[in-house]
């Protein structure tokens, strides 16, 4: 391929050299035939994408050309009293190709102009283009000094054009692949949130079958084991018919449950398996305590990443944070945990609510110095904030506790960790101060 394109550039600069006198303007419709076809040829795309590659090309490439040769001439007369034509040449053309090549070393322009496979996106730099080729055909004819540099200043407008252009084109292709992505990505939401849907539909067909039925069997089963019991003790059989078929009939309808609230309130994370794991543990532990338990947004976007806080830290903080929010809910007559996991502003943050009874004045003044805990009955130790606030220390994140008005929720308190190198620490306490 290589040799291909070397070959082809070397033939087509000598008969362009042979051309230069005879049919001078030729030359220019001449390579423009023959690099667009080449590039079809190579590239495999159509002509007329081919064609627009190629004018843009050309009117980059004679732009960069035209001001290489004003500075190399400048600088050859103003230093070198005019120097020698072959010298300002070759400086002309490493000027030229050193351009091009920074050019497209810069990160943005490094891809080329993608956008140009859309159809019309091309017409602009095809303008401009031209523009830059009629400028070097009027410069071919040696205007005065005054219209020559007219013309220099029209090319390096046209430059600028050209990049203006290119940028802005890459700008708002960039915003449609990002635009198609986020489109995919809702769309496989969606169809997650459907086939979720279609899940819980049919459990909850099941389950009211099931109602259905144990609302009549149910009854006559008791009444049957009522008039069992009053009858003979001889007849045990018949007694443990019945209690067989009240037996079956409770487990089918605990594994209805149990495995509808596995699938339906189950938490995904499939670049984080061990807190899925935490998390999941934890609403199965909040279930069995008849607690609600909600986790709020919990996606690879919201939740700290390694580069924050080390995974085992993260653990340790979620796990303590909502077992003492369990803890102070469970014996209360509202029973609500919200967990929230946000990222604002460059910072992540970790927000556990609950209806359990507020921090007492005590328990908030020694947090985090020495163990405290208003669960000593229970066998709590109070290791569980001092570890929180040791890691908390270490990564210089704050911890903002706040009571809650009954009037405007039914949490009573919360408890956000943010991790924003403040290491602050604020409480009802220290509000009222």
């Amino acid at each position: 391929m290589f040799i291909y394109i070397t070959i082809c550039a070397v033939s087509l600069t000598y008969i362009l050299y042979l051309l230069r006198e005879q049919l001078p303007f030729f030359r220019y419709t001449l390579i423009f035939v023959v690099l667009a076809a080449s590039a079809a040829k190579l590239s495999k795309t159509e002509l007329s994408l081919a064609l627009t590659v190629t004018i843009i090309s050309i009117g980059l490439s004679y732009g960069l050309f035209l001001v290489s040769s004003f500075v190399s001439v400048t600088v050859a007369h103003l230093f070198y009293n005019g120097g020698s034509v072959v010298m300002a040449a070759v400086a002309t053309v490493s000027m030229q190709i050193m351009a091009i090549y920074f050019l497209f070393k810069i990160k943005r322009f490094s891809k080329g102009i993608p956008f140009l496979k859309k159809r019309g996106s091309g017409t602009i730099g095809c303008i401009v283009s031209v523009l830059v080729l009629i400028i070097y055909i009027l410069l071919y004819q040696r205007p005065s000094f005054e219209t020559g540099l007219w013309l220099l200043f029209g090319i390096i407008l046209c430059i600028l054009g050209l990049i203006a252009w290119w940028r802005r084109g890459l700008t708002k292709h960039y915003r449609e692949r990002v635009k198609e992505r986020d489109m995919k990505e809702y769309e496989k939401i969606i169809a997650e949130k459907d086939l979720q849907i279609k899940k819980l539909t049919e459990d909850n067909d099941a389950m009211s079958s099931l109602i259905h039925r144990d609302n009549k069997l149910l009854p006559a089963l008791s009444d049957a084991v009522l008039k069992y019991v009053d009858r003979d003790a001889g007849e045990s059989e018949d007694g443990k018919l019945l209690l067989l078929q009240i037996s079956q009939l409770m487990k089918e309808r605990s594994y209805i449950i149990k495995r509808r609230q596995s699938d339906g309130d189950t938490i995904k994370l499939v670049n984080n398996p061990m807190l899925e794991s935490l998390l999941n543990q934890m609403m199965q532990r909040a279930y069995e305590e008849d607690i609600s338990l909600e986790i709020a947004n919990a996606n690879e976007n919201s939740i700290p990443a390694e580069a924050t806080i080390q995974a085992i830290n993260l653990q340790t903080i979620i796990a303590d944070l909502i077992e003492n929010a369990i803890n102070a809910t469970k014996y209360c007559d509202v029973k609500k945990v919200r967990v929230t996991f946000s990222f604002e502003a460059g910072v992540y943050e970790i927000k556990i609510m609950d209806s359990g009874k507020p921090f007492d004045a005590e328990a908030l003044q020694n947090l985090g110095i020495k163990k405290t805990t208003t669960r000593t009955n229970e066998g709590g130790s109070g290791i569980g904030y001092m570890a929180v606030f040791q890691i908390l220390r270490e990564l210089n994140a704050s911890l903002v506790i706040a009571e809650l008005k009954p009037e405007e929720s039914l949490f009573t308190k919360s408890v956000a960790v943010r991790f924003d190198g403040k290491a602050q620490f604020q409480s009802p306490l220290s509000n009222s101060s």
